[in-house]
């Protein structure tokens, strides 16, 4: 393999390269280097001695862009898949025509085994089992699960009757496997609803699958029925509710390709009731991506308000979300969620409810489990969407994983006290679901896996976040375990630009970041305050590094974006940077106030408001779980640590430091119901 890849590099090297990136200001102020490329087969590396050096995957890069200077040579801009953006000037024609062609065969493998994730081989990680396709079972255990009610078949154990589908799953104990495969039959690539989750408050079910093949010639399935009905014994239902992501009109037209969604006169109106939560389809979410980035990065710019809006879509997931698990915790209503593939937003939707509905998801632990069951083994098409290897189809990509993950700092950024991980956490999965020297979410379900055998040839991200070096940055120094239902704000003002990830390689983000870990070792204080006022032994030192490091490395020459991504070596950067001088605050990048104020609830919803949730049911549904919609809800906050005297210490200089830091720690907690708002 490393020699049919090596046939593939036109060019291993190129002298006299300058190097044109924006560091001081956004786009205002630009800095010229001069050094080497080299260009090897998973990597193309910039150095310029003696401070500058930037190392990047070759699938890093999403996409180049070659414009000619008539008399001065050839600039290749890259614009990579974390966001950064570098443009190289080039004499020789020759050489930057040899680049193109090297970059345009490598950046995107014709073959998944000549993606570096087969040749790694990372040094001074934890030791330990972290490789296993069936930790999604292990989720399902922990809820509970086989029981009276749900069984574990491996009627799918051949893959043969769904593909995408693992070898076991969790189905009603009533339901035959002849039953199953009848009703898979009857799904789009065979997704029958499957169990993703159980409340363990209620035992209500939470199911998700594919869009029925009615077709223009209306089919029916009494398997598919079948299903239906034993869903709602399982929990002695009532009634149910049956959600589709998409709109009415697009089940339509699906339904003239052969799909389309269940007719209701084929199932029982009273028992099963039917929403469409009109989500925008995916075929305008990167484009959407793309200019909310743009918004973001330029100090001049705006966030766009028109039908490809980023912040319209995680709206619309959280509302949906927030919908559904309203019915599952308050009113105990099973819930299936439906969507075109059953592997896109119905995923998105019904992992946002588990982490609103379950304190179990918002540790690191709880959300890798819920990654490895509802992402990787029910199948996300994740080598599909991000386009990992092969022809890469722009109708195909679309940042479905990273939407989630942005709904969910969204919660963060509302609770920041409730979560166990931090936004590094959620930014280290972005990343390595979109390029990475790891193993993990490769492919597009667990029978790829195994084909593959990435068990034995790759390496596991899980096993690089278990090393104590980077757990300790992953970690939030202000979690309090909060053991009920997150209800948090779906308006407009409230879902907010994660700036700390998509404007982290510019000042802004760095000064954000910056202000972020700087909680780490106030907290730190605060514990020896406490230990100091009760006479105990202070405790270790919380996962931070020292604010002296973090303030000196933002304003050095070379820094690497995370400890994860450094201890990812070869997949890592060292981009120079410089301190931005203005107040982020201030910046003139407008995002906050050009954000619509928009409400779920039918009638306080303003002309022009973007989000798709305006079917009137959906709606209704809502209403119950936001209302208190002003401001995200949350426990009361925790009780101020024992007040101490500043007399008792020798240095009051220091007294007075450490209990002001202690006042701050308070305050923060005491605002935390509003840090959204605020």
């Amino acid at each position: 393999l490393l020699m049919e890849l090596a046939g593939l590099i036109r060019i291993s090297r190129i002298d006299r390269v300058l190097l044109l990136t924006n560091l001081k200001d956004g786009a205002a102020t630009a800095e010229l280097r001069e050094g080497m490329l080299s260009i090897s087969s998973h990597h193309l590396i910039f150095s310029s001695p003696p401070d500058v050096t930037i190392d990047m995957l070759m699938s890093n890069i999403d996409e180049r862009d070659v414009r000619i200077m008539p008399g001065r040579g050839t600039v290749i801009a890259l614009r990579c898949r974390d966001f950064r953006r570098y443009s190289f000037l080039i004499g020789v024609e020759e050489h930057a025509s040899a680049l193109v062609s090297t970059l345009d065969a490598l950046s995107v493998p014709a073959q998944p085994t000549w993606l570096f994730s087969f040749f790694h081989q990372p040094r001074g990680l934890v030791d330990g089992v972290f490789w296993n396709l069936d930790a999604g079972l292990a989720e399902y255990t922990r809820l509970g699960l086989p029981n009276k009610t749900w069984r574990m078949t491996s009627y799918n154990a051949s893959f043969n009757r769904t593909p995408s589908y693992p070898p076991v799953l969790p189905v009603p104990a009533s339901i035959a496997d002849d039953v199953l495969e009848d009703a898979a039959r009857y799904r789009y690539q065979g997704r029958f609803p499957a169990l993703v989750y159980l409340h363990q408050k209620n035992a209500v079910p939470l199911l998700r699958g594919a869009q029925p093949l009615v077709g223009t010639h209306p089919k029916r399935s009494h398997s598919d029925f079948t299903l239906f009905r034993e869903t709602l014994q399982s929990c002695n239902a009532e009634a149910g509710l049956l959600l589709d992501v998409r709109s009415q009109a697009e089940a339509d037209m699906d339904r003239a390709k052969g799909g389309g969604c269940e007719i209701e006169d084929y199932y029982d109106k009273r028992k099963w009731k039917r929403v469409f939560a009109a989500i925008d389809p995916l075929t305008s979410l990167g484009d959407a991506l793309a200019k909310h980035v743009q918004a973001i990065i330029d100090p001049d710019g705006s966030l766009p308000c028109d039908d490809a809006y980023w912040g319209k879509y995680v709206q619309s997931v959280l509302a949906t979300a927030l919908a559904v698990a309203h019915q599952i915790n308050r009113l105990s209503v099973p819930v299936i969620v439906v969507d075109g593939s059953g592997r896109d937003l119905s995923a998105v939707i019904t992992s946002l409810v588990q982490v609103l509905l379950d304190p179990h998801y918002r540790t690191i632990q709880g959300f890798i489990g819920l990654v490895e069951k509802d992402w990787l083994y029910l199948g996300h098409a994740f080598s599909t969407r991000h386009g990992h290897y092969g022809p890469r189809s722009p109708r195909d990509r679309a940042p479905v994983f990273l939407l989630f993950l942005d709904a969910v700092w969204q919660l963060l950024h509302q609770f920041p006290l409730h979560f166990e991980y931090n936004s590094t956490f959620l930014e280290t999965l972005a990343d390595h679901s979109q390029a990475s020297p790891f193993g993990t979410f490769l492919f597009n379900c667990y029978h790829e896996r195994v084909t593959h055998k990435v068990t034995t040839s790759c390496a596991s991200l899980w096993q690089l976040l278990a090393t104590p070096s980077v757990a300790v940055t992953l970690h939030n120094p202000l979690f309090v375990p909060f053991p009920d239902f997150l209800r948090p704000s779906i308006r407009g003002q409230f879902i907010v630009p994660w700036i700390a990830f998509y404007a982290r390689w510019t000042p802004l983000g760095l000064a954000q970041k910056e202000r972020l870990e700087g909680l780490s070792e106030l907290v730190q204080k605060c514990d020896s305050l406490r230990a100091l006022a009760t006479g105990s032994v202070p405790p270790p030192p919380r996962p931070a590094a020292a604010a002296s490091e973090r303030r000196a490395s933002v304003g050095s020459r070379s820094s690497v974006s995370s400890p994860a991504a450094a201890a990812a070596a070869p997949g890592g950067s060292k981009t120079p940077s410089t301190r931005q001088s203005r107040n982020p605050s201030t910046s003139s990048v407008r995002i906050a106030a050009t954000a619509p104020k928009v409400s779920l609830f039918a009638d306080e919803s303003p002309v022009g408001s973007p989000t798709g949730l305006t079917t009137p049911s959906l709606a209704h549904l809502a209403r119950g779980a936001s209302e208190s919609a002003d401001a995200p809800s949350s426990p009361a906050p925790a009780s101020n640590p024992a007040s101490v005297s500043l007399f008792t210490h020798e240095d009051s200089a220091e007294a007075v430091a450490v209990a002001t830091d202690l006042l701050a720690s308070a305050l923060l907690e005491s605002v935390g119901e509003g840090v959204g708002e605020g």
